[in-house]
C-alpha cells in the first residue's frame, strides 16, 4: 500500500513540473498577440527534464531545468528574434489544421516524456501533447525548426 501511496505522490509531481513550465510562459506572454510555446516534460530522470521555449515576432525566451548531484538548476535565457525568423516558423504549421488537433499525452506519468506545443497566431489558439519523437505529421517540421533553436540554447 505505501508503495502504491508513493507511485501516486511522484506521478502527481512531475505530472505537475510541465505544467509549471507551461505556466511561466503563459505568464511572460500574456501581453503578446501572438506566439509559439513549446517544451518537453519527463518523468524520473537525470540531466535536462524540463525545457521551454517561447517564440514571438521579436523574442525568444529559453528555459531549462537541469536535475544533477543536489538541487534542480533553472535557467532562463531570452533573445530578440525577427519578424522574418517568426514568418518563417509560423509558416511551417497549417494553423487551420493545428486548430483542431486534440492530442494529450502523459507519458511523463510513466517515466517516459512528452513534448508540448502551443500557438497562437492568426485568430487560431490551440496547445497539445504528445510522446517525445512520436510528432503528428501537422508539426513535424515545426517541431523540427523549434528543436533546433533550442539546441542552439543547449550548446551554448
Amino acid at each position: 500500500m505505501r508503495a502504491i501511496l508513493l507511485f501516486v505522490t511522484a506521478a502527481i509531481i512531475l505530472g505537475a513540473c510541465g505544467s509549471e513550465d507551461e505556466e511561466l510562459l503563459s505568464v511572460k506572454l500574456k501581453s503578446e498577440s501572438e506566439y509559439i510555446k513549446t517544451g518537453i516534460s519527463c518523468g524520473l530522470c537525470a540531466g535536462v527534464c524540463l525545457d521551454s521555449l517561447a517564440v514571438t515576432p521579436n523574442k525568444l525566451i529559453y528555459k531549462r531545468t537541469t536535475w544533477g548531484a543536489g538541487d534542480p538548476k533553472t535557467e532562463i535565457i531570452e533573445q530578440a528574434f525577427t519578424q522574418k525568423g517568426w514568418e518563417n516558423l509560423i509558416g511551417l504549421v497549417p494553423l487551420q489544421e493545428f486548430a483542431v488537433l486534440e492530442l494529450e499525452s502523459c507519458a511523463r506519468c510513466y517515466d517516459g516524456c512528452d513534448y508540448w506545443l502551443g500557438i497562437k497566431s492568426g485568430g487560431i489558439e490551440n496547445s497539445i501533447s504528445f510522446v517525445w519523437n512520436e510528432f503528428p505529421p501537422q508539426v513535424d517540421s515545426l517541431t523540427k525548426a523549434l528543436n533546433s533553436i533550442k539546441a542552439q540554447f543547449n550548446d551554448n
